[in-house]
């Protein structure tokens, strides 16, 4: 792909996304913090999609 059509792939993501912006790293970091943590011993079987709302 161009960089050209990367941009406008990026700008499509970001327009259509309920957070207005593509999902970075520092957003999902938190997430597995919690999933390697004591605190979520009794999630099991779970699927957990951060993706800023896209699939709501």
């Amino acid at each position: 792909m161009s960089d050209e059509a990367i941009n406008n792939l990026l700008e499509h993501f970001s327009s259509t996304s309920p957070i207005g912006r593509i999902v970075q790293p520092t957003d999902i970091a938190p997430i597995v913090e919690f999933l390697l943590s004591d605190k979520s011993q009794v999630l099991r079987n779970e699927k957990i999609i951060v993706d800023g709302g896209t699939t709501l």
